[in-house]
């Protein structure tokens, strides 16, 4: 869980489900976008990749599979978007959020999802 210091430094977020604390975001944390509503079967992370990457540099993309026939039966999916930088997280929130980007006729579900800690290459 990352360390909050919202009440001491005064900082409190705005409509968020997670948050990274003001320069924080190219050191330990990263904000992660929860994407729901994906079309089954229509969709890969490298189309996800492709599209999410035009708001800014990306850590990670994720699409959760179905793994259950009820899983299966919803006949939707979701995933996450990773950025280096909340700032590009914020605007990509803001521009797909309730829109068919994939033309696909399915208006994304677009919020914040919980904080990943980027690993770094060379930790190894």
């Amino acid at each position: 869980r990352p360390r909050s210091s919202s009440s001491s430094s005064g900082f409190v977020p705005e409509k968020r489900g997670s948050y990274v604390e003001p320069g924080d975001e190219s050191r330990t944390t990263t904000t992660n976008l929860f994407v729901g509503n994906l079309a089954p079967n229509n969709l890969s992370e490298e189309q996800i990749t492709n599209y999410f990457s035009r708001w800014g540099e990306l850590h990670s993309v994720k699409i959760m599979w179905p793994r259950t026939p009820e899983e299966q039966a919803r006949n939707r999916m979701s995933g996450f978007v990773c950025y280096r930088y909340r700032r590009d997280a914020e605007h990509a929130l803001q521009s797909c959020d309730d829109t068919d980007c994939f033309g696909n006729g399915r208006r994304l579900m677009v919020r914040w999802g919980k904080n990943m800690i980027m690993a770094h290459s060379d930790n190894n």
